[in-house]
């Protein structure tokens, strides 16, 4: 796992030397601060291993990207655990993805909404075959055979931030994750800092 993430920031930090390269003429882009967003978010999601028996998880998401013109290029993390009061077990379903993607910015100035996807790596655990209980209280932990798989997925990220100045945004992020066990998918509250161009 640890050996694919390093593959993901390598590509990452290959583009942006790229881009950075592509645009060494111009020298307005050098005399400019190359704008950065740190986005941290949490909501609901639901999606694969939750449709069992649990409609929602608990979502978040942290992703640094930066802007070269009206392109945004970014590395972040999302994840969705399943939401449970009542039970205590030593495997709860989750699923997270790593991902790199690309994407444009649609609108800037005090509303910033932008689309991207990329490609990125999923992995996931869920509870196989009932082994124990251990305990004898209202709230025992079960213990199960822990699963877990890992697959390919296309990210696909929609957002709409409220920039009232340089430096802070808060709003809203739709996203999707598509790959070869299900989608994921959900709502995020979330809040951006950092050097935030607020033009288009």
């Amino acid at each position: 796992m640890k050996n694919q993430i390093f593959r993901l920031f390598f590509l990452f930090l290959f583009l942006l030397t790229f881009s950075h390269h592509s645009y060494s003429q111009d020298t307005l882009s050098l005399k400019v601060p190359l704008p950065f967003r740190i986005t941290i978010g949490f909501g609901l999601g639901k999606g694969y291993p939750f449709q069992e028996d649990v409609d929602y998880g608990v979502g978040g998401t942290i992703e640094f990207a930066v802007m070269k013109k009206n392109t945004l290029y970014a590395i972040g993390a999302r994840s969705l655990t399943e939401f449970n009061l009542l039970g205590s077990s030593n495997v709860y379903k989750t699923v997270s993805s790593y991902d790199f993607s690309y994407g444009k910015m649609l609108t800037g100035g005090k509303l910033f909404t932008s689309i991207s996807a990329g490609v990125g790596l999923v992995r996931g655990k869920y509870p196989g075959k009932f082994i124990r209980n251990v305990g004898n209280t209202f709230f025992d932990n079960s213990i199960y055979e822990k699963i877990t798989y890992t697959t390919i997925g296309i990210p696909l990220s929609v957002k709409g931030i409220w920039v009232p100045g340089h430096t802070f945004g808060i709003g809203l992020e739709l996203y999707a994750n598509f790959n070869s066990k299900n989608i994921f998918y959900g709502i995020n509250l979330s809040q951006q800092v950092g050097r935030l161009n607020t033009g288009k």
